[in-house]
């Protein structure tokens, strides 16, 4: 199989995981512009696909309406403030990185960050502290039951 490399910050690969365990396989083109429905069938044809990790713009945020010279304009709300999703982004992404062992630039297959995850993720807790503790319970689970489906592994 062709080696297929794509740039890919820490957390979105996180969401598409977390979207698999609820069932959702299938995307659809956004209203943004952002490339997961492109991406995806990719990752699901192939899932030796090399991530090369970045906290910047990926190829998911690429085509995005709101990539802005390298960096994310739009703003994401958290507990009733807005801020910059750039910045959001990049802390979510580094705490990411310090959750796993990872750094900017490092690349890893699609399966090997789902088995690293899955060996990590009792210590998630201190990554999405925004949210009520429910919530994060409910995005660990559904990471597991996505890295299952994934990896084609029955749970």
């Amino acid at each position: 199989m062709k080696k297929t490399v794509i740039q890919m910050k820490p957390h979105h690969f996180l969401d598409v995981l977390r979207n698999f365990g609820i069932g959702k396989t299938k995307y659809e083109p956004s209203q943004n512009g952002n490339a997961l429905y492109s991406i995806v069938p990719g990752l699901l044809s192939n899932r030796d696909t090399i991530f090369k990790f970045t906290s910047g713009i990926d190829d998911v945020c690429r085509p995005c309406k709101y990539h802005r010279q390298g960096k994310c304009a739009n703003t994401v709300s958290a507990h009733g403030v807005y801020k910059s999703m750039n910045t959001y982004n990049r802390h979510l992404d580094e705490k990411i990185y310090e959750w796993l062992g990872l750094s900017e630039g490092q690349e890893m297959t699609a399966s090997d960050y789902c088995r690293l995850v899955r060996n990590k993720i009792n210590d998630i807790d201190g990554i999405w502290i925004e949210v009520p503790e429910e919530e994060n319970k409910k995005r660990k689970e559904a990471l597991l039951a996505g890295i299952a489906f994934y990896l084609g592994e029955s749970r």
